[in-house]
């Protein structure tokens, strides 16, 4: 437990997963990692990061997987008070190294898996330094870091500072950053929203797109309340539907597109799936047939959000307005967004309400899928 009040959402979740040392916290193949092994490793790597002249303030770009150690690195920069930038996967060569440059990253820590496409990101940058996740790229971390002792480090993040750096897709050209201060972070860690929980202690997610979209805000969030992640390093349809079953996966987050490969999937009738609560979809555009066709085969399980990086979280449908035959399930409707820096006039399933000003950003109509009456 932090010995003073927290300064980052990374010293609360920190704080929570020192309650349940032994219970298990990641699962990551055959490998299980407990709560008591996050925290530990978390000030290691804090001990080893601060070693190599991080400061508060100081910016730290991560190329990797979903591994676990890339939650742990991520938290132990946090805690010296260092912003974060997370590199998709999806994005090109010439995208990663702009991302680099633009956030002018003091180093660069790469998970050894993706040493070959680090070294053709390097070759268009050049980060303060190279650390990487294992031998194979750079200094070895973790090496580094089993030489330390465990002792909890002292938080050193500023409310101001930078704790991540969100990219956009591109969409519209070059990925924009938008960032996300230590204050907004700490305040978003700190809620505590009244009414029946989306994530419980009891809640099992899998992650199987990128830790560095949405869905690593949800596994923070389980993290943070006590359950269980469990961690596919790439979605692939079969593998989703056996863990489902196997590991009694309660929530995760997928694009429509992957929703629609594990409703094709050959073996999705031979799997029981009786222990999904929710699916989280969004990301993209999505087809009202096929959405259709998952609240049919999956049951009440769907919730649609949609939200921007600029902006956060902008709408959401319940898995109760998505049962197939409900009034106006599924109506798809194609909204003209407002003009470049006006009021960002956003839509619900219920209305309109204006979100902060300033441009939304995206195409001359955005299409969304939704219940109940069409938008005014």
């Amino acid at each position: 437990m932090s010995a003073t009040a927290p300064r980052s959402s990374a010293e609360v979740l920190l704080d929570s997963c020192a309650q349940r040392r032994d219970s298990t916290a990641l699962v990551h193949g055959d490998r299980h990692v407990t709560y008591g092994e996050i925290v530990d490793q978390v000030h290691r790597l804090a001990r080893t990061l601060d070693a190599h002249g991080l400061q508060p303030g100081d910016v730290v770009t991560l190329l990797g997987g979903n591994a676990p150690e890339m939650i742990m690195v991520r938290l132990a920069a946090n805690l010296l008070g260092c912003g974060i930038a997370q590199l998709y996967n999806g994005i090109s060569v010439e995208s990663k190294a702009a991302i680099v440059a633009d956030v002018e990253c003091r180093a660069l820590i790469v998970d050894p898996g993706f040493a070959d496409n680090a070294r053709q990101v390097l070759e268009h940058c050049s980060p303060g330094e190279v650390l990487g996740l294992g031998p194979g790229i750079g200094t070895d971390l973790l090496a580094e870091a089993a030489d330390q002792p465990a002792e909890p480090v002292e938080g050193r993040a500023r409310p101001d500072d930078v704790q991540q750096i969100r990219h956009t897709g591109g969409t519209t050209g070059h990925p924009k950053g938008i960032c996300y201060t230590f204050a907004t972070g700490l305040a978003r860690a700190q809620q505590r929203p009244e009414g029946p929980q989306l994530i419980t202690s009891e809640t099992r997610l899998l992650v199987c797109t990128t830790i560095a979209h949405a869905a690593g805000f949800m596994a923070d969030s389980v993290l943070q309340n006590g359950g269980v992640v469990v961690l596919h390093d790439e979605f692939e349809p079969g593998a989703v539907l056996e863990t489902i079953e196997r590991e009694r996966i309660e929530l995760m987050f997928l694009l429509p597109p992957l929703l629609y490969k594990l409703l094709d999937h050959p073996s999705i009738d031979d799997r029981d799936l009786g222990s999904l609560r929710c699916i989280v979809y969004g990301g993209c555009k999505s087809s009202p047939k096929r959405l259709a066709q998952a609240a049919e085969r999956l049951g009440p399980v769907l919730v649609q959000m949609y939200g921007q990086t600029e902006a956060g979280m902008i709408s959401c449908c319940a898995p109760r307005s998505t049962t197939p035959g409900a009034p106006g399930c599924w109506r798809r409707w194609d909204v003209p967004c407002p003009p470049p820096k006006s009021p960002c006039a956003t839509r619900t399933a219920t209305g309109c309400r204006k979100a902060a000003a300033g441009s939304c950003g995206c195409a001359p109509a955005c299409t969304w899928t939704a219940t109940g009456s069409s938008p005014s």
